[in-house]
């Protein structure tokens, strides 16, 4: 007994526009050639923007814009988490002046993975009185791995 007999669906392709048999869903090429133009086509797109968010100087004219505009909203979150934290706003404050009085000395390497940066200071051992200035000095990315996000 045969099976059901099911219309044919064509599609047109999305790179050399001819009209073609739609074997499988999700297709939007008609030949492997095409196929391979629409993956370079998208790639170069995502390769130019993986190259830019690779640049430091882009990147910080990014988060300066977004500072700018959303600097109001950033300042009350701020506020709100040093009101609700005093401690941490304590231990941030003595590392700052400890840095501006030469009492610490800011790297220009991560003490971690040893890029050259302008490190951030991470508090290993908490925030607490008798550690406030228990600091490592270590890059972005290494700091974020510290403070896993839950």
């Amino acid at each position: 007994m045969p099976g059901p007999i099911v219309t044919p669906i064509y599609k047109h392709c999305i790179i050399c526009g001819r009209k073609f048999r739609l074997y499988r869903i999700g297709n939007l090429c008609c030949s492997h050639k095409c196929s391979a133009a629409n993956w370079m086509k998208n790639n170069r797109v995502v390769m130019r923007l993986h190259d830019r968010l690779r640049d430091p100087e882009h990147m910080r004219k990014r988060r300066k814009n977004h500072y700018r505009r959303h600097a109001e909203e950033i300042k009350r979150k701020r506020r709100a988490f040093y009101r609700a934290h005093p401690e941490v706003n304590r231990a941030h404050n003595a590392v700052r002046k400890a840095i501006q009085y030469g009492r610490l000395i800011r790297p220009s390497r991560c003490e971690l993975c040893n890029v050259r940066c302008k490190p951030q200071a991470h508090h290993s051992k908490g925030y607490s009185e008798e550690h406030k200035l228990h600091v490592i000095f270590v890059c972005r990315p290494c700091h974020n791995a510290q403070h896993p996000r839950s």
